[in-house]
């Protein structure tokens, strides 16, 4: 248990920042409407608020989630008709920025020439039977790289898209295959320009030939070779893009590799060159080392931190295993935490979770850069680590396997310090779901200062706020007592049977930085609402 430092009820902490509750209406909210955003007639924007501090966009589970470098606005992805939208900050509910008319996602997503559909088939990635099936990408998480430059990862056609935030329009980057050599084959990326050359491509193709060292699935089945790949060695395309994140002049993105169920394949970080010295940003493949193979299943979020050495790291977020349909009991493998050496392409830690099941957002680090928070995909819980033992010089010597940070190699620290086996319980809501209604899924995120922390419950439709104190912290891991539960609001309905048609499920929650009040005025925190349409919604959390 964690402790609390107000043992008030939930709802009485919550009043001030309770959200109405409206029945949302059966017309059409907001966002991108008209056309199913593939090629279609233009999407346009229509607004009717059903909440005073949200902004509604179209369908149900946006995808993404980001706040732009200029500190006022931010953009999110609305999953279906994909479109990606610009928001305000300065005032709740956050105005759209982006044009009446947003442009629809063009049948060539990646601008090669031929429609996604066309070289889906060509290549042979129509299942069995289905020779003639279609494919569009479908957008997932948001990683801003500038102000006019956003990256959003799309499965299903396996692809980084390349967008302007505030337009929303799709832009063009110059992508290059470059010519065999040593651990890189060109012909293991179909979808890239021919092998020696670039063109300039509207999204980075994904899909990539791997060959694990240990061929076998997260059920121990065995991995075959792929016929469309090497013939010979054991293999696979990857699939479902994840997180990426940029550090030290390259590009590195997750790839689950979901095989089906509950089943995966190792999961993999691909690493591209990201050049940036001349007036357009041109992307390769690093020839080096194309891959790296992560030590637990299912990366699903990557997230740049700086070491006290100015070292720049990749952290990798792996879920594990898990079936998405067995409430908490369908978490099958372990959870860790990666650690990749960004300039020399070397993983080499790795931080284990248990049976976590991390959630598939970022890391949210403190401004100090001493703690990682991690939300949890399917409990009401978060987990955190201890970054300081990443500052040790020792940690980068060359060796075979990663150090394993969980205090059982001698002269290495432990990093964990909330886990599986101890975790930071979210408070759960008398009046919300019981566990096998809803099993739970929270995301975190620091305020700016990095004394508090606010977590959102998709289940109980709270926001959490954790008071953090790092003040004159000791040697690793951080004291678990240094946590505690400040209060509980209550920002949307709980996800209960007399609560069907209200909004509720609120889920990425990000935070201004500077400080309210004084560097800005207007909300602080905002969250995405997710059902039964989703929103972007601000409150104002600190005086």
């Amino acid at each position: 248990m964690v402790r609390s430092r107000d043992t008030r009820s939930s709802k009485a902490l919550g009043q001030e920042l309770l959200i109405p509750l409206l029945i949302v209406s059966p017309l059409l909210l907001a966002g991108v409407c008209e056309g199913d955003g593939f090629g279609d007639s233009a999407p346009e924007i229509r607004t009717i608020r059903t909440d005073p501090r949200c902004t509604p966009v179209v369908g149900e589970y946006p995808s993404g989630f980001a706040l732009l470098p200029d500190g006022t606005s931010a953009v999110v992805m609305q999953f279906n008709p994909p479109a990606l939208l610009a928001f305000d900050l300065s005032s709740a509910p956050p105005p759209i920025l982006s044009p009446q008319v947003i442009p629809p996602l063009p049948l060539d997503s990646d601008g090669d020439g031929l429609d996604d559909a066309v070289r889906h088939r060509e290549l042979q990635f129509c299942p069995p039977g289905n020779p003639g099936c279609e494919v569009q990408p479908v957008p997932g998480e948001v990683g801003v790289v500038s102000d006019d430059l956003a990256l959003v990862s799309a499965s299903s056609y396996e692809e980084v898209m390349f967008f302007d935030p505030l337009s929303g329009s799709l832009t063009a980057l110059l992508v290059e295959n470059p010519s065999s050599s040593g651990a890189y084959r060109a012909t293991d990326h179909p979808l890239l320009p021919p092998e020696g050359t670039s063109a300039l491509r509207t999204a980075l193709s994904t899909r990539t030939c791997v060959y694990p060292p240990v061929p076998v699935d997260s059920l121990d089945g065995a991995i075959a070779p792929d016929s469309r790949c090497d013939p010979d060695t054991p293999g696979y395309f990857t699939k479902f893009t994840a997180g990426k994140a940029l550090a030290a002049g390259r590009l590195f993105i997750a790839t689950s590799n979901k095989k089906s169920g509950a089943r995966y394949y190792p999961g993999t970080i691909l690493v591209y060159e990201f050049d940036t010295s001349g007036a357009s940003p041109i992307v390769r493949p690093e020839v080096a080392a194309p891959v790296i193979f992560t030590t637990a299943f299912n990366p699903t979020a990557l997230t740049r931190h700086v070491n006290a050495q100015g070292r720049e790291l990749i952290l990798v977020s792996q879920t594990g295993a898990i079936s998405l349909d067995s409430g908490s009991d369908g978490i099958l493998t372990a959870a860790a935490v990666d650690v990749i050496d960004a300039e020399n392409l070397r993983q080499v830690a790795t931080i284990p979770l248990g049976l976590a099941a991390p959630s598939f957002g970022t890391l949210a680090i403190d401004p100090s850069g001493r703690v990682a928070l991690l939300g949890a995909a399917k409990q009401r819980r978060l987990y955190a680590i201890d970054l300081a033992p990443l500052d040790d010089p020792a940690l980068y010597l060359p060796r075979d396997e990663p150090i394993v940070l969980d205090g059982s190699v001698s002269g290495f620290a432990d990093a964990r310090i909330f886990d599986a086996e101890h975790p930071f319980e979210i408070p759960h809501l008398n009046s919300g779901p019981p566990a096998q209604d809803c099993e739970g899924q929270t995301h975190v995120s620091f305020n700016s200062d990095g004394q508090l922390a606010y977590a959102t419950d998709w289940c109980d439709g709270t926001l959490t706020v954790v008071e953090i104190d790092l003040d004159g912290v000791g040697a690793p891991p951080v004291s678990r007592e240094r946590f505690l539960v400040q209060r509980v609001a209550t920002v949307l309905a709980p996800k209960t049977k007399g609560n069907f048609g209200r909004l509720s499920a609120p889920g990425m929650v990000r935070v201004r930085s500077g400080r309210p009040g004084i560097d800005y005025s207007g909300p602080d925190v905002f969250f995405i609402a997710s059902e039964p349409e989703g929103q972007l919604c601000g409150v104002r959390i600190e005086p």
